[in-house]
């Protein structure tokens, strides 16, 4: 049985940049179809259910190549998540309707630095 991969994204300041990054899942659904959808939520650890950031298809999410499989998560500019740890995961579903949760993991958001 295929397993969730583990990702943990770097720590960043609230109201900085999160930088776009891209992703290729690979495996045995990535060869029985093509890349239909991609869903990915962001809740603070703590809180079971109440999801703090959602990003789909066209609203946070680029596929850039369905065929193999191939996603961008899209820059975040001033990211606005209250400092906190976050926990995520990332549900992709092909053209033939499989889900698969391809990855969770966690981001810490910390204070932004103070103005003197």
């Amino acid at each position: 049985m295929p397993t969730t991969a583990i990702y943990n994204f770097p720590d960043i300041k609230q109201g900085a940049t999160k930088k776009a990054q891209t992703f290729r899942v690979t495996g045995t659904l990535a060869s029985s179809s093509t890349l239909a959808s991609v869903e990915m939520d962001f809740r603070k650890n703590n809180t079971e259910g109440c999801i703090a950031l959602q990003l789909r298809n066209g609203s946070g999410i680029t596929i850039t190549n369905a065929a193999t499989w191939e996603f961008r998560i899209d820059e975040i500019t001033e990211l606005t998540l209250c400092p906190d740890y976050y926990v995520f995961s990332i549900l992709t579903i092909a053209a033939n309707g499989k889900r698969k949760h391809y990855a969770e993991g966690g981001m810490v958001v910390k204070l932004p630095a103070t103005r003197d």
